[in-house]
């Protein structure tokens, strides 16, 4: 199971690396704003997401800090 796992994760982290390229980690919703010109798109996933207890209700999760509609994408992300 331990091969497996190291497997999957080699191949998503090289998914990560050729074809998406991520911003710099931000703490609060006022550093998000600030960034968000930065940016062509944002991608909020999970099944987390959606789980208020674990969220803490944050909105920033909904992606509300982003003004342009169009680059805006909810997902549900399941790894297998």
């Amino acid at each position: 199971m331990h091969k497996n796992y190291n497997r999957k994760h080699y191949k998503f982290r090289k998914f990560l690396q050729e074809y998406l390229k991520l911003g710099v980690p931000v703490y609060s919703t006022d550093e998000l704003e600030e960034h968000e010109i930065e940016y062509d798109f944002f991608i909020t996933g999970s099944d987390q997401v959606w789980n208020y207890e674990i969220n803490g209700n944050d909105s920033a999760y909904f992606l509300n800090f982003v003004q342009d509609k169009s680059k805006k994408n909810h997902m549900l992300l399941v790894l297998v």
